[in-house]
């Protein structure tokens, strides 16, 4: 992704009025921090690595505020030191969206605090005269690395069934066969959390299984609903809600959360899944992402 604009919490950085214009010198918003741990091993050639993981973003952006007089030069200073303003609530950490359009006028967000606050440099021994250009510089961080799209994705479906088998078929895999799976195509270059929005219209017995079909994991809930209720399964917020509702409590042990990436299908079902119509309707939402 080649950059064309940067917003800060709706302001657009490369901004230009009456008074000064800020010009973006450089912005390095690709480094990721990472844990990339390997061990020696006495007696071996070589070493043993472990996984490498994403661990955080940090963003510099550097730019010059151009103006006629050093009065319109404070100007711009004063409207950039309000952009990035510190924090003033100290129990929690604030973050705020920088938003980033690129050449192909694709639209991306991350939320991030100030890691450095605004610094500035003048040319040397001029800063008396009118005109002399402020160089600015400030580097943001964000705990989650992705730049997630401002666009979703939505695919709908309803109950799914998983039974009977598709002949070729050996008696290790039984019950191979599905029906009503949701087919989520994806442009992320990784794991992507889904959001699972499941409208009941009959009767659901549990337990509601939430299959993912092609990676072969499941996302379960110990829980029954009828007509009118809702079930949202998020998994980057990881709330499990029933008619707004908290009912994590109701999750399988070793049920892994709902993600796509690349190509994934998935099969949503209940306890009757072999003898009932459709109970439920099903909304799988997400934005694609780049790490």
């Amino acid at each position: 992704m080649i950059w064309k604009q940067f917003f800060r919490d709706g302001n657009n950085l490369m901004n230009t009025s009456a008074d000064f214009r800020i010009a973006l010198t450089d912005v390095q918003w690709r480094k990721l921090k990472v844990s990339d741990d390997k061990q020696d091993i006495v007696g071996y050639h070589g070493t043993i690595a472990w996984p490498t993981y994403a661990r955080g973003r940090t963003i510099t952006i550097e730019w010059l505020i151009i103006a006629p007089t050093r009065a319109q030069c404070s100007m711009g200073m004063d409207w950039l030191d309000g952009i990035f303003a510190l924090q003033w609530i100290p129990s929690t950490t604030q973050t705020k969206e920088l938003k980033i359009v690129d050449e192909q006028d694709r639209e991306r967000t991350i939320q991030c605090k100030i890691e450095q606050p605004v610094d500035y440099e003048i040319e040397e021994d001029n800063d008396h005269n009118d005109g002399a250009m402020r160089r600015r510089r400030v580097v943001l961080f964000a705990s989650d690395p992705k730049f997630y799209s401002t666009i979703e994705s939505i695919f709908n479906g309803q109950e799914g069934n998983y039974g009977g088998f598709s002949l070729p078929n050996s008696m290790s895999n039984q019950r191979n066969m599905t029906y009503n799976e949701l087919n989520c195509i994806t442009i992320s270059n990784t794991d992507q959390p889904v959001k699972i929005i499941i409208t009941i219209n009959g009767t659901l017995h549990k337990p509601l299984t939430v299959l993912n079909v092609t990676a072969n994991k499941r996302f379960m809930l110990d829980i029954d609903a009828i007509a009118g209720d809702e079930i949202v399964i998020d998994s980057k917020a990881q709330t499990v809600t029933k008619n707004t509702i908290n009912i994590l409590w109701a999750r399988v042990p070793g049920s892994q959360r709902p993600t796509v990436k690349d190509t994934t299908k998935y099969l949503l079902y209940d306890k009757d899944w072999w003898m009932e119509s459709s109970d439920f309707d099903i909304e799988l939402v997400f934005k694609n992402s780049l790490l």
